[in-house]
């Protein structure tokens, strides 16, 4: 009885001890928290608000610094090119702001950095030269705001602009939003800096950047004159644009010269669009030197690799598509019927049979022979059927006997992509003797109505 009072007595005691221990601890932490100090906390309106502890909000952390938006990816925080690069113990963290969020060094919560998020400085409370070091990450109303700012910015800001546009090794978002402030500007030395873009220069030679560069030129400048200058581009895309933008102009001398050098180009949208520009002069003043350069364009297109092969739409070969194109441009441009027989006369090979189709298309009936030549020629493709065509438009009864027998033996047989519906009609079909058979109907509908 007394050995159980004696160990109850002991019992209490160490008890009490152990109370006092977890008082005293308690009242420890209690004061910690309560004392602000740096890498603890920090002052937002005279109090002070810890941060959340737990390994929870560390990971939450380091998820929303590193994973991508678009694809949910998860990545090591990497170092913003050009900017300043992370500190060991350091990750980047994304601070909202009025002006969409820009990434800026935080803390790391597993080292002694300040564990608070720092605030990114708001776009238009930046300096100029920190404004275009971020130039190229920027989003959203920030980017816009930046924008603003550096088109209307004066003269000292601007030069800075300037010289990291022209900078070395410049990046392409940079450059790309340069484009933008530039033609937002709208000066005359801003014009020039996008011309010197579109014409290769500050773009490493980036065709694409340079079109976006000329378009944003020709929208500051409105004249379609303009254009002809960008013509000294290697790029095909500004090549394009500025020849879409000068067709209906008079072309001078030298503009016939360099369109009779792009008329040769390896680039079939540049050769089309130059015979587009020939074709669609008013007034010629070197007709014969136009249709020379669309005869040029016939036979740099027959020489490509590729020119006998059928696109997936459509049943044209790629020379076919071209020819196309150049016969429509001969039937329509300003100039004599007697200026394409000669012409024709002069040629060879496809390019004579085009002439030929085109003066049909005219309706000078002088072509007549050259395309029954041609109609029983065999290996020029659809040129056939665009003279078997022409026939139906200015043929006679003395045609109808070789117009019955291409439309019943020509063996040119193609098929009908699913962009080309013919209802009824299956995929694999002749063109020529189809061709044949319209040219018979329309002559003979002609006899009946004499």
């Amino acid at each position: 009885m007394n050995m159980k009072r004696v160990w109850s007595v002991e019992g209490v005691l160490v008890l009490a001890g152990v109370a006092a221990l977890v008082v005293a601890l308690t009242v420890w932490q209690t004061a910690e928290r309560q004392t602000p100090s740096p890498g603890r906390g920090r002052e937002q309106g005279g109090q002070v608000s810890g941060v959340p502890p737990g390994a929870a909000a560390v990971e939450a952390e380091f998820r929303a610094e590193s994973t991508s938006p678009a694809t949910g990816d998860t990545r090591i925080p990497q170092a913003v090119p050009g900017g300043e690069q992370p500190r060991q113990g350091t990750t980047w963290s994304v601070t909202e702001s009025a002006d969409a969020g820009e990434t800026e060094p935080g803390p790391d919560r597993g080292g002694h950095a300040d564990l608070a998020q720092q605030t990114p400085p708001r776009a238009d409370e930046m300096s100029t030269a920190e404004l275009l070091e971020k130039l190229d990450r920027l989003e959203g109303e920030a980017l816009r705001k930046a924008l603003a700012r550096l088109a209307d910015s004066g003269p000292a800001d601007f030069d800075l602009f300037v010289t990291e546009l022209r900078r070395e090794g410049q990046t392409f978002g940079f450059r790309h939003q340069a484009v933008r402030i530039l033609e937002m500007r709208d000066t005359p030395e801003s014009r020039g800096l996008l011309k010197e873009m579109a014409l290769g220069r500050h773009t490493d030679g980036n065709p694409d950047l340079e079109r976006w560069a000329a378009q944003a030129y020709l929208a500051c400048v409105k004249d379609p004159r303009a254009a002809v200058d960008l013509l000294d581009s290697k790029a095909g895309p500004v090549l394009n644009l500025a020849l879409l933008s000068i067709r209906g102009l008079a072309v001078d001398a030298p503009l016939m010269k360099r369109l009779d050098q792009l008329s040769s180009s390896s680039g079939r949208a540049v050769r089309i669009c130059t015979t587009q520009v020939l074709a669609a002069d008013r007034v010629p003043r070197f007709p014969s030197e136009a249709m020379e350069a669309i005869t040029k364009a016939v036979s740099t297109a027959a020489s490509q690799p590729d020119a006998d092969q059928i696109p997936a739409r459509g049943y044209y070969t790629n020379k076919e598509q071209e020819y196309s194109v150049y016969a429509n441009a001969l039937a329509t441009i300003k100039v004599s019927d007697e200026h394409l027989r000669r012409r024709a006369a002069a040629q060879n090979g496809d390019a004579r049979s085009l002439l030929y189709i085109a003066l049909g298309r005219r309706g000078d009936g002088s072509a007549r022979p050259a395309l029954m030549e041609t109609l029983r020629q065999s290996g020029n493709g659809m040129i056939r059927a665009w003279a078997a065509r022409v026939l139906g438009q200015i043929g006679t009864e003395d045609d109808l006997a070789l117009l019955r027998h291409v439309a019943e033996t020509d063996p040119l047989e193609r098929e009908r992509s699913g962009d080309v519906p013919v209802p009824g009609s299956d995929k694999r079909f002749f063109p020529v003797r189809e061709a044949a058979r319209s040219a018979l109907r329309q002559i003979e509908k002609r006899k009946q109505d004499r």
